[in-house]
């Protein structure tokens, strides 16, 4: 548990002992969209992506994986900075295609 808590405190932070993502408090987020919620911060999302691109040659390519989430906001992210998606099936292809990706 002790890992978890680390990556928590690295990339949340907390007042008060509540989480805010985007500088937005959890239960705010909980009272406006309900629970269970997921939660992604693009500032986070753009961190790890930078960390990524600072270690790969830049003839690498990188590809955000649908599997991983299908979520069309997230996908729209990742290709307006440059990536491609990774699919492995018929849904997840109409997934890419409705977030704008070219084929």
């Amino acid at each position: 548990m002790g890992e978890i808590s680390q990556l928590i405190r690295k990339y949340f932070p907390s007042s008060n002992g509540e989480l805010r993502f985007g500088g937005i408090r959890s239960s705010a987020l909980a009272s406006k969209y309900g629970t269970p919620l997921f939660v992604y911060d693009s500032s986070v999302m753009e961190r790890k992506l930078s960390q990524l691109r600072e270690v790969l040659p830049p003839e690498f390519a990188i590809s955000y994986s649908i599997k991983a989430n299908p979520n069309a906001t997230i996908l729209g992210f990742f290709l307006k900075k440059g990536c491609g998606l990774e699919i492995a099936s018929a849904g997840e292809f109409y997934q890419a295609d409705r977030a704008g990706c070219s084929p």
